[in-house]
């Protein structure tokens, strides 16, 4: 068959016009690019994958009081806890005190008094890992597995759907804000904070997808996942809303979330009574009961200090452990101007945040018990990592070399200070004024890493321990050095780490002669000295006397004294 030239001068066309995925850039760069991902995607993982939180015999109250709820409904087909209770501290009911008092308590019975969206879909997956081991005797590596299938999993698939451009610096960015963030903490622990922001991602992204129904209910989701997301799925609801004409799918996207809100006022009425009464109200520990008869549900109007505190301070500022998120403002200003985008996508960075951060600061407890960041915050950090890149991008693409070292350097105290938590224990004390030198950076020093999940001997532990962040900042480095010789480009990574351990050293300064630090001397020189002598694997003995109360008897589990 004679195939005429007309048909190959068609075809020719045809592939000459087709579209590169990642963009239109010279042959070869759609690789370089798939490459690129696949190295942040591989980072991230080993970066989560190599710390093993959860340890035998300590349960953390906020996770394990999920886990509880979770093991009662799939093993007693009740909300009630006591029965969990009987199973992990048999003698509980002898001293009437629960082995986990982050819990709610209506009558004589106990019940979770968080959101329940990540209890109720654990039920499964727990039915699931019974066939394979004894949950009831290893309830860490559950936590572990539910925290990875909930948190690391998202994360991981957000970063690889995320990265859609054809840039190194894109890719950067996103690398550096993975690891140097509280996005990598709240990945590996099964809190419901990162699950929350990233359905709510998942929302707006299918609303942008003209899928208003599974929008509204994933935006709905959010919120069954942790309550403080309601600010987040309230101004993406509302930007939606008020940026586009009432039609068919405004009223799909309202009666999507109004679905999920049906699902929380029907668990509300099962387990309280009443629709309009949540957990919050019924908080079993008087300290918490405390917090939370405080305004409505423990949220009054926003303070200077709070908000300073979640933002700035050593204690639980997100720009004090992540720098880079100061970017997310001017990437959200430049998306406002960019005219070639919707209305929606141009006002939506900068409404949410003008609006979240706030809201949060509402919070009377707004350090939220013993945790690394601001974690009411992290709903909101999905929604921050877009406009952070693109500021990344405004200032990588300046001439001077020191301009283009800004954002990696930010990024590079970023990795120093979330490894520092993450690699040790990641659950900071509110007792310390700057947690990061109190307690991470000494542990760190003296060797007292979080358990590793490879039988791997000490010394090797300790360089792999160090190795991983270089490597984050060696590899952002060789990215956001585009158009630089390799000499170049080692150099730009290497003055960042060298300035950004600097600048890491002088922010732990901040704080340390806080009017706090002379009353808590003695207790935390105690508690540092706990975590030093439990070296590599922290036993429950050794967490619990660290991080209980100072005057009374140590619970079982870590206190977090907060939602």
């Amino acid at each position: 068959m004679v195939v005429s030239e007309a048909h190959h001068a068609m075809a020719r066309a045809i592939v000459k016009k087709r579209p590169r995925r990642l963009g239109n850039g010279p042959r070869g760069r759609y690789p370089r690019a798939m490459a690129r991902r696949l190295l942040t995607i591989a980072l991230v993982l080993v970066a989560l994958a190599w710390v093993r939180p959860y340890v035998p015999g300590l349960h953390t109250a906020n996770e394990y009081a999920r886990l509880y709820a979770t093991l009662a409904m799939a093993e007693y087909g009740t909300a009630k806890l006591e029965p969990v209770f009987d199973r992990f501290a048999p003698a509980w009911r002898d001293t009437g005190t629960p082995p986990n008092s982050d819990v709610a308590k209506v009558g004589d019975s106990y019940y979770l008094d968080k959101a329940p969206l990540p209890s109720l879909v654990a039920v499964p997956v727990h039915l699931l890992l019974r066939e394979f081991f004894d949950t009831w005797a290893h309830p860490d590596g559950e936590v572990a597995i539910l925290a990875a299938l909930f948190g690391a999993l998202p994360l991981l698939v957000f970063l690889g759907l995320a990265i859609r451009r054809d840039a190194p610096v894109i890719d950067a960015a996103a690398l550096l804000l993975a690891v140097g963030s509280p996005l990598l903490v709240y990945a590996g622990l099964w809190f419901g904070h990162l699950t929350a922001g990233l359905a709510a991602y998942a929302g707006y992204a299918l609303l942008k997808r003209e899928r208003p129904f599974w929008g509204g209910l994933l935006l709905g989701a959010a919120v069954l996942c942790d309550y403080p997301a309601a600010a987040i799925s309230g101004v993406v609801l509302g930007v939606h809303v008020v940026t586009r004409r009432p039609d068919r799918g405004v009223l799909l996207a309202l009666g999507g979330f109004a679905l999920a809100a049906v699902v929380q006022l029907a668990y509300n009425a099962i387990l309280f009574g009443d629709p309009l009464t949540f957990a919050y109200a019924h908080k079993a520990a008087p300290e918490f009961q405390r917090v939370h008869a405080t305004g409505l549900l423990g949220v009054t109007w926003p303070t200077r200090e709070r908000l300073g505190g979640i933002l700035l301070s050593p204690a639980r500022g997100l720009l004090f452990v992540a720098p880079l998120f100061l970017l997310a403002l001017p990437g959200a200003v430049l998306a406002a101007r960019e005219g070639a985008l919707p209305w929606r996508e141009r006002l939506l960075p900068l409404a949410l945040l003008v609006a979240v951060p706030p809201a949060v600061a509402g919070f009377v407890d707004w350090k939220a018990g013993n945790c690394t960041g601001p974690r009411h915050l992290v709903s909101l950090l999905p929604f921050l990592v877009a406009p952070a890149a693109a500021g990344v991008q405004w200032l990588a693409s300046a001439p001077r070399l020191l301009v283009r070292a800004i954002p990696l350097t930010l990024g590079a105290i970023g990795v120093v200070h979330t490894w520092l938590a993450w690699s040790t224990f990641p659950y900071l004390s509110t007792q310390l004024a700057n947690p990061l030198l109190h307690q991470a950076l000494p542990l760190f020093l003296d060797g007292c890493r979080a358990a590793t999940w490879l039988p791997v001997p000490s010394v090797a532990g300790a360089v792999i321990a160090v190795v991983i962040p270089v490597l984050v900042v060696l590899a952002a480095g060789e990215w956001l050095g585009e158009g630089l010789s390799g000499r170049a480009r080692l150099g730009l990574a290497g003055l960042a780490l060298l300035v950004a351990l600097l600048a890491s050293a002088g922010l732990a300064l901040i704080g340390a002669g806080a009017p706090d630090e002379a009353a808590i001397a003695g207790r935390e020189a105690s508690m540092v000295q706990s975590l030093r002598d439990c070296q590599r694997t922290p036993t429950a003995t050794d967490l619990v006397k660290a991080f209980g109360p100072a005057t009374e008897t140590p619970p079982t589990s870590a206190p977090e004294d907060a939602p």
